[in-house]
């Protein structure tokens, strides 16, 4: 998916310039390479290694939203005279939300399960016992 618009974004056109949309400058690939580990590694870790996974999975998750972040940052910084949305585009906001919700799903595997299921029966209680 097209991370930037480069017309908008520089006031370049052609073919030779549409490379640079995918991924802007070899950021897609970083990202992507993080998204494969993680989701590798969430299918083929069991039990065991979850906490460890939880915490290298976090901070993978969080090099990859901070990589979309400085992008975002940078687009601003170019200040593009057709706006920030034209200059964005769709991938650059797709891998962002992805970064985030492996982070949060990281974080929430972090926690003992002990917490979790004890936060799951009290919530399911609470919901049975209402008037």
């Amino acid at each position: 998916m097209p991370w930037i618009s480069v017309p908008h974004l520089f006031g370049l056109s052609g073919v030779a310039y549409e490379g640079i949309e995918i991924g802007w400058e070899g950021d897609g690939i970083l990202t992507a390479v993080i998204g494969l580990i993680l989701l590798f590694g969430a299918l083929l870790l069991g039990g065991a290694s979850r906490r460890w996974f939880g915490l290298i999975g976090g901070v993978l998750a969080l090099l990859a939203a901070l990589v979309a972040l400085l992008d975002f940052r940078r687009i601003v910084e170019i200040a593009p005279a057709a706006g920030f949305y034209a200059a964005t585009d769709i991938g650059l906001y797709v891998t962002l939300a992805g970064a985030l919700l492996a982070l949060i799903g990281c974080v929430c595997s972090y926690a003992p399960a002990s917490k979790r299921q004890g936060a799951a029966a009290a919530g399911a209680t609470a919901w049975y016992n209402r008037p």
